[in-house]
C-alpha cells in the first residue's frame, strides 16, 4: 500500500513539475533552473552513481542521500536564477545539454542494444563524453539564441519529466504522439507569451499612438 501511494505521489509531482517547465519554463526561469537543477542532477546521479535510468528511480529504490544532493541542487537553482539572470540562463542551457545528452545517449544505446550488454567502465567512458559534449552545446545555444533556447530547452525537459513521470514505453507510437503533442504546446504557450511581453515592450510610433488613443 505505501509504496503504491509512492508512486502515486511520484506521478503527480511529475506532471505538476513537468507542467510548469513546459508552459512557464522561459517567464520563470528561477523556477525552471530550480527544476532543471534537480531533473538534471537526479537523472546524472542515477545513471552515474547509482546505475539506475532516472531521478525518479532514485526514489523509488530510496536513495536518499542521493535524492538530497538533488534537491540542494535545486535549491541552490533557485537561489541563482532569482538573483543572477544571465548566469541562470548560462546554467539553464548546461544543464539541460548534459541531461538531454545523457538522455540521447541512452535511447541510442537502448537500440543497439541487441550488440551485447555494455560493461560499467564502457558505460562511463560513454557518459564523460556525452556530458562534456551536451554541457558545452547547451551553453552554446543559449548564448547565441536566449530566448528561443530557453522555449526549447524547458519544452524538451517539461517533455522529458512527464514521459519519466508517466513511464510510458519508449517503443510505442502512441508514446511518440504524446510526447509530440505536449511539446507543440508548450512551444506554442510559451512562445505566446514571448511575443506578449516583445509587443509589450515595443514602443508605438506617433499614428499608432493616435489610434490606441482614439484620436481622429
Amino acid at each position: 500500500m505505501l509504496s503504491f501511494l509512492l508512486g502515486v505521489v511520484i506521478v503527480v509531482l511529475g506532471l505538476v513539475i513537468g507542467g510548469v517547465v513546459l508552459l512557464t519554463g522561459r517567464r520563470a526561469i528561477w523556477i525552471s533552473l530550480a527544476i532543471v537543477g534537480l531533473v538534471a542532477t537526479g537523472n546524472l546521479l542515477a545513471v552515474i552513481v547509482a546505475g539506475l535510468n532516472s531521478g525518479l528511480d532514485l526514489i523509488r529504490q530510496s536513495e536518499w542521500l542521493l535524492v538530497a544532493i538533488a534537491v540542494g541542487v535545486g535549491a541552490l537553482g533557485w537561489y541563482i536564477g532569482q538573483t543572477r539572470r544571465n548566469l541562470a540562463t548560462a546554467l539553464i542551457g548546461i544543464v539541460a545539454g548534459v541531461d538531454m545528452a545523457l538522455w540521447l545517449r541512452e535511447i541510442i544505446q537502448y537500440i543497439s542494444s541487441g550488440a551485447g550488454p555494455t560493461g560499467e567502465g564502457t558505460a562511463v567512458l560513454l557518459n564523460l563524453p556525452a556530458i562534456l559534449i551536451g554541457g558545452l552545446l547547451g551553453w552554446w545555444f543559449v548564448r547565441a539564441f536566449r530566448d528561443e533556447a530557453l522555449i526549447l530547452l524547458t519544452v524538451i525537459m517539461g517533455v522529458e519529466i512527464i514521459y519519466l513521470a508517466l513511464g510510458l514505453s519508449s517503443s510505442r507510437a502512441f508514446t511518440a504522439v504524446i510526447l509530440l503533442s505536449l511539446a507543440l504546446a508548450g512551444v506554442v504557450v510559451q512562445y505566446a507569451d514571448y511575443l506578449r511581453g516583445v509587443k509589450a515592450q515595443t514602443p508605438l510610433d506617433p499614428i499608432s499612438q493616435e489610434l490606441e488613443a482614439g484620436t481622429p
